[in-house]
């Protein structure tokens, strides 16, 4: 880790742990009995610039790569719901080591958390009450995600898991619905949801 990194990261991790996150180095977890949360500080392929990268995983669903997720080692690439910190508007490829953008950080994940991260780690709460309406093919929503045939099938899992099986069934036939037919495997995962949200 570069000395500018560690230094930016003596401002931002004490505020990270007044969210609750602990960690330490480049890597923070935040858990509770249904979700977790993952902050990871990515260093660039080229070794100029960082990026803040943040992820939230519902602890009753599978992971991004088919696992049951464990708060206590799961990785922020495994997370359903990810993002990243945006960097200054000025600069295109991430944060670059500057001492004097430590404030800054520390002041955009406050942001963050507060419309991201915390709302996603509240059951019930946005990702239980989602429904496809809220969701529009021609842009992401900032904290539900694309509209997106993978991603519908994490909303029918999570509607499943709640009880909820008409939205899970909901989820599941619009994301067939949209899933290209090469996708033969998410197709499959799609077909045993709605079979396991039909009545």
């Amino acid at each position: 880790m570069s000395a500018i990194l560690k230094d930016i990261l003596a401002t931002v991790a004490p505020r990270l742990r007044c969210h609750g996150y602990k960690g330490s180095g480049q890597n923070y977890r935040l858990a509770n009995e249904n979700a977790v949360s993952i902050v990871n500080f990515q260093k660039s392929s080229g070794g100029e610039r960082f990026y803040v990268n943040v992820g939230v995983q519902p602890l009753f669903v599978p992971t991004e790569g088919e696992s049951t997720p464990d708060a206590k080692r799961i990785k922020e690439p495994e997370c359903i719901f990810r993002t990243r910190l945006d960097p200054p508007q000025d600069e295109m490829f991430g944060w670059p080591y500057s001492p004097n953008l430590a404030e800054q950080v520390a002041k955009k994940f406050d942001k963050l958390y507060s419309v991201f991260v915390e709302p996603l780690m509240t059951i019930p709460g946005p990702i239980t009450e989602a429904s496809v309406d809220d969701f529009d093919e021609q842009s992401v929503h900032p904290m539900l995600g694309a509209y997106h045939a993978r991603n519908f099938l994490h909303f029918a899992r999570i509607s499943l898991a709640r009880g909820n099986k008409e939205k899970a069934a909901e989820f599941a036939r619009k994301a067939i619905e949209i899933c290209p037919e090469r996708a033969t495997s998410l197709i499959h995962k799609l077909n045993e949801t709605l079979a396991n949200a039909s009545p």
